[in-house]
Formats: structure tokens, C-alpha cells, sequence
């Protein structure tokens, strides 16, 4: 599963880790669930 975010308005969710960022990738891998991988970056920033 992959979930990809764009805040447009309003407050983000908080992560773990605190930092500010514009968009979101959430990847789930089926053998790793129901664990994932977050992938946080910035407008001017590469997608990971």
C-alpha cells in the first residue's frame, strides 16, 4: 500500500519526529505490516 499526502489547509498530523514538511509517503509492504515507511520532504525537495 502506498499513501501519498498533500496538506492543502489545516494542521498536519504530528509525526514522530516533529519536522515541517509539505508532503507525505506512507509505503506499507504486506511482509512488514503492519509497520511502514514514512517518507517526509518538501515542495523544493526530490521524492524520495
Amino acid at each position: 500500500m502506498v499513501e501519498i499526502d498533500l496538506l492543502r489547509a489545516g494542521e498536519p498530523m504530528p509525526i514522530y519526529n516533529g519536522i515541517e514538511n509539505h508532503y507525505r509517503i506512507l509505503v506499507a509492504r504486506g511482509e512488514s505490516r503492519p509497520y511502514a515507511d514514512l517518507y517526509a520532504f518538501n515542495l523544493r525537495d526530490t521524492i524520495p
